[in-house]
């Protein structure tokens, strides 16, 4: 995932996340947005990912490191658990 965000930052983000985990991934950072019909870059979803583990993404901080992607997508995996359980439950 690093390596192919540093080397094709514009790749779909199709190539690691299936529709329904990228969806919760752009709601997490885009509250208030509507969800778009295609999916973010793999970049964009490095970076929202590594936010998840505890990066901060400033100006200065240059790319996101593994611990702090590893971390995030621990996380992703529980919000992804979580988004399933309700809509198994609510329909």
């Amino acid at each position: 995932m690093t390596l192919v965000s540093r080397t094709a930052p514009t790749t779909s983000a199709l190539l690691f996340l299936n529709d329904f985990d990228w969806k919760i991934l752009f709601a997490k950072f885009n509250p208030n947005k509507k969800i778009p019909k295609r999916p973010p870059t793999m970049k964009q979803i490095t970076t929202w990912i590594a936010q998840l583990g505890g990066f901060l993404a400033r100006k200065g901080d240059g790319e996101p490191g593994v611990t702090h992607i590893w971390r995030g997508l621990k996380k992703l995996a529980d919000m992804i658990e979580g988004a399933q359980l309700i809509r198994n439950i609510c329909g």
